[in-house]
């Protein structure tokens, strides 16, 4: 869900939206080390750690696709929204 913030008679007020698409959340537990580096990394690329870690996601399950996986030329249509 989002959270929208508006403005309604000068009361600020918060509203929860649905989601356009269907979200997944998971936790993921780093040592201190990768956490540090994570961060250090989004930084740098000016991303969110969430952010960077959804294009790291995203570009190994592409990566997996093409090299990876059995089969990939055929997965490779299918993977488009990558």
């Amino acid at each position: 869900m989002n959270l929208n913030s508006g403005q309604t008679k000068g009361k600020t007020v918060a509203t929860l939206n649905k989601a356009k698409n269907p979200t997944y959340s998971m936790t993921l537990r780093l040592d201190e080390r990768m956490a540090d580096e994570l961060e250090s990394v989004a930084f740098i690329l000016n991303l969110s750690k969430a952010g960077f870690i959804r294009r790291s996601i995203v570009r190994a399950i592409r990566h997996a696709h093409q090299f990876e996986l059995p089969g990939s030329n055929e997965r490779l249509v299918k993977a488009d929204i990558l």
